[in-house]
């Protein structure tokens, strides 16, 4: 509700001359949303984390549209949070700390490389310009 609340003031803002205004609103309406889903899912499961990637990907979505780069950043972070998940989950190596040596040392790259890929992408998609009219 309160982040609902700071959305809609802040996409309000947007509207005017006060748009400047409207950034720390952005940012705390995106905290509050992603931090609740992160709450919610902390000890989830597979699916619960493939939410919170989908959520992320959203979330870089609705920068383009609110023309907010602050969305696009939490969704990225999102994404660092949910490659870090799976890259310990399926090795004990993370990007934050070993916990152990794995069995398969090769995962964790790859998951951060899949990741890049997808940031690269989702960059191309929303930097586009849009068609006028």
């Amino acid at each position: 509700a309160i982040a609902d609340a700071y959305l809609a003031v802040a996409v309000r803002l947007d509207g005017g001359e006060r748009r400047p205004y409207g950034f720390w609103l952005h940012v705390g309406a995106g905290l509050a949303i992603g931090g609740a889903l992160l709450y919610a899912f902390r000890h989830g499961g597979t699916v619960e984390w493939v939410l919170v990637a989908v959520a992320s990907v959203a979330y870089v979505l609705l920068a383009r549209g609110l023309e907010r780069s602050s969305w696009a950043v939490l969704g990225a972070v999102g994404l660092f949070v949910v490659a870090d998940h799976f890259a310990v989950r399926w090795t004990n190596v993370s990007f934050f700390s070993i916990q152990g040596n794995g069995d398969r040392p090769w995962v964790a790259p790859f998951v951060f490389t899949c990741l890049g890929a997808l940031l690269v992408a989702l960059g191309l998609a929303v930097s586009r310009p849009r068609a006028a009219g």
